[in-house]
């Protein structure tokens, strides 16, 4: 049975890659993140997800789950071979410094122009009383997405903190320059909260302390992995406990009822899974929750369940509504709606907007992470073309690796920290053109090449 084949290689996977981790090895965070945001939720929704498609998503998820792991894995001994990294020169740190501040210099003004050419700022709308959540995303989307402005300088706009700016701050740090890393830094704060998004702050941070981790002799960096896995591994447990056991209405309440409420459905119907629950709550003054129990609700749903709901959704929408013909666009020719339509937009509309029109706008898109798009545009062939590129791609990371040089390994922990979340939440080709890792690429080859080319 697949669900018992899967969960076995998901427990062998993942009691690997810790133990490698605990050793001090960082190699390993795509394949943790993977597991964390889509292969662990799956199944504890297995249940919920409608029975028609549960099976084929499960073996797209593990499929990607082993190139991840199979691209961590060689790449673990490539780097390993390669031996630490020498300390830096005068002449190095004269260049390294000049590398960050041109890269800081670039992030600053395409953030200042981002900021000045905005039609309306999210965050300013907030702060004057714009409550209501769908003009709050519609205001998110236009920010980010503002069709007057050309393709490649909203693509450089919204890859620009975590390819640009993270990397200068982890070199200042590296070279000492801790005022110029924190004055960059906060910058970057402020102009990802602007856009009110919480994915470009949250991959900001995500990185940093990779770089550091990179940066800091194997005992320092041992010690610093060994921290970040307990607390992380016991805030998780501890919100998961708190949510089970909460006094309140929450997200992981009288599981075994859900799944029995599941399994009543038929497969035509659209189950609720527990996003779902979450969005048709409803509070008044007398019985909304306290603060601090509806955030534990938030977190747990928004950052642990959302990727691989929204995946099940692509899953169940394209077993519904096959498309009409394959086609190598960015839309889909849709047999529901008969016309070309943005995949992540079609999803959308239809599992969140017509059943939440208080939540959403018609303007949503529901992007998926790599599996559920790859598969649900062009099938097993689609799909194993991804996870293959996936794999390369993490391999071009270790074998150009930018430890050894001027810039003390900020790229390659940018990449595998972008590794570790974005494949839960976008599909192949944004993650090599939207989200930088492309140009991320292409990047450290040039670093890996120079040194070659000047003897």
């Amino acid at each position: 049975m697949p669900f018992f084949a899967g969960l076995f290689a998901c427990v062998l996977i993942l009691g690997y890659i810790l133990l490698r981790s605990w050793r001090g090895s960082i190699h390993f965070l795509p394949s943790i993140g993977w597991q964390f945001l889509l292969v662990i939720p799956f199944f504890i929704e297995y249940p919920l997800f409608n029975p028609d498609v549960r099976d084929t998503q499960l073996i797209a998820i593990m499929a990607i789950a082993a190139a991840l792991f199979a691209g961590d894995f060689m790449s673990d001994r490539i780097v390993a071979r390669q031996g630490e990294a020498p300390a830096p020169n005068a002449q190095q740190s004269k260049t390294t410094f000049m590398l960050a501040s041109g890269l800081a210099a670039l992030f600053v003004g395409l953030s200042l122009w981002h900021l000045l050419t905005a039609d309306s700022i999210p965050i300013f709308d907030m702060l004057r009383g714009v409550n209501d959540n769908a003009e709050q995303i519609e205001a998110r989307n236009h920010f980010a997405r503002d069709v007057s402005t050309p393709a490649i300088v909203r693509y450089a706009c919204s890859f620009a903190p975590c390819i640009f700016a993270i990397p200068a701050v982890l070199v200042f740090i590296a070279s000492r320059k801790y005022a110029a890393a924190g004055a960059l830094m906060l910058w970057v704060v402020f102009y990802t909260v602007a856009g009110t998004a919480k994915s470009p702050l949250a991959m900001a941070l995500l990185i940093l302390p990779v770089g550091i981790i990179l940066i800091s002799t194997r005992r320092q960096a041992t010690l610093i992995i060994r921290t970040l896995m307990v607390a992380g591994l016991a805030g998780l447990l501890l919100l998961g406990v708190l949510n089970v056991f909460s006094p309140y209405p929450a997200l992981l309440d009288d599981l075994p009822a859900k799944y029995a409420h599941a399994q009543e459905k038929d497969s035509s119907e659209l189950v609720p899974n527990l996003g779902d629950v979450e969005r048709a709550r409803s509070y008044d003054a007398a019985t909304e929750p306290p603060f601090i129990w509806r955030r534990i609700d938030y977190i747990l749903y928004r950052v642990f369940f959302t990727p691989v709901e929204v995946s099940e959704r692509w899953f169940e929408y394209f077993h519904r509504f096959p498309v009409n013909s394959v086609v190598l666009s960015r839309m889909v020719d849709d047999s529901r709606s008969g016309e070309m339509v943005h995949p992540a937009n079609l999803v959308g509309v239809w599992a969140f907007t017509e059943r939440f029109p208080q939540n959403y706008t018609p303007e949503i898109y529901a992007y998926a992470s790599i599996e559920a798009d790859s598969y649900n545009r062009y099938g097993w062939l689609g799909l194993g073309i991804a996870a293959l590129m996936l794999m390369g791609f993490r391999l071009c990371l270790a074998v150009f690796n930018d430890l050894h040089g001027p810039t003390h390994g900020a790229f390659f922990a940018t990449g595998i920290a972008l590794l570790s979340y974005l494949p839960s939440s976008a599909s192949i080709q944004a993650i090599l053109i939207p989200q930088g890792l492309g140009l991320l690429g292409l990047i450290l080859f040039c670093l890996w090449m120079y040194p070659k080319m000047a003897r």
